[in-house]
C-alpha cells in the first residue's frame, strides 16, 4: 500500500462521556469491546457535523489532512488529493494532473477510504478482543473472519474520558499497514450546501472520469 494509495484512508471519530465507573471490572472482554464501539457509534450519530485533523502514515512516509463529516458523507483534503462522498458517489481529485475519478464505492471500498465506516461493520464478520489498554485509552482489536477481506486486522484506540477515537491501525493479509492519528476534533459544525460533492465550476479544467 503506497502512500498515494493510503491517502484514501481518512479519519476520525466519536464522542461520549464515560459513566464514571470502570467498566472493565464489570464486563467480559467481548462485552466490553462491543460496548466501547457501540458507545462511540451512538455518540457519533448525535454529534452532527465534525471536522477532524489527522496524520496518516505507513512504511513509505506520512501526511497530514482534514476531514469534514456529516453522517456517512465526508470531504477530505490532503496534499495531492481531495475526496468527496455524498452518501452514494465518491469523487477523488488529484490536482497535479487535473483528474477526478467518480465511483460508486462498494462497502469494502468505503471501509478503505473512511475509517468511520468501521462503526458500521464491526459487528459483521469480525472478532473483537481487548488490546493493550492504558490509563488514557481503551484498545479494541478487530480481526476479520473473512480471509479474503481487504482489511484483515484493525487496532482502534478510544480515549477513556471522551470516547473519541484517537488512533487506528489497519493491516491487510500481506501485513502491509497504515496508521491514522487524530490530532484535533471539532463537533457541531455547520457545512454549506455542496460540501460533500465535487463542484466542476470550481475546477473547470478537471477531467472527470466516470467509473460508476
Amino acid at each position: 500500500m503506497s502512500m498515494k494509495t493510503s491517502r484514501y484512508l481518512l479519519l476520525t471519530l466519536l464522542v461520549s462521556l464515560i459513566a464514571g465507573i470502570d467498566v472493565f471490572a464489570q464486563t467480559s472482554s467481548k462485552e466490553l469491546t462491543t460496548n466501547i464501539l457501540d458507545k462511540a457509534a451512538s455518540q457519533l450519530r448525535k454529534e452532527g457535523g465534525v471536522t477532524v485533523g489527522f496524520t496518516i502514515s505507513n512504511a513509505n512516509g506520512s501526511d497530514k489532512g482534514t476531514l469534514d463529516m456529516l453522517g456517512k458523507k465526508f470531504h477530505s483534503v490532503m496534499e495531492g488529493l481531495e475526496t468527496w462522498y455524498d452518501g452514494k458517489s465518491m469523487w477523488s481529485y488529484v490536482p497535479a494532473n487535473e483528474e477526478v475519478n467518480l465511483t460508486k464505492p462498494k462497502a469494502s471500498e468505503l471501509a478503505k477510504v473512511n475509517p468511520y465506516y468501521f462503526l458500521d461493520i464491526y459487528k459483521k464478520g469480525n472478532k473483537l478482543t481487548k488490546g493493550n489498554n492504558t490509563n488514557s485509552y481503551y484498545e479494541v482489536v478487530m480481526n476479520s473472519l473473512n480471509p479474503k477481506s481487504s482489511i484483515s486486522k484493525a487496532v482502534i484506540r478510544v480515549d477513556r474520558q471522551t470516547y473519541h477515537i484517537k488512533y487506528i491501525k489497519v493491516t491487510n493479509a500481506k501485513n502491509i499497514w497504515l496508521e491514522i492519528n487524530v490530532t484535533s476534533y471539532k463537533k457541531g459544525q455547520k457545512f454549506p450546501a455542496g460540501t460533500f460533492a465535487f463542484n466542476k465550476a470550481k475546477h473547470p479544467n478537471a477531467d472527470v472520469i466516470d467509473l460508476r
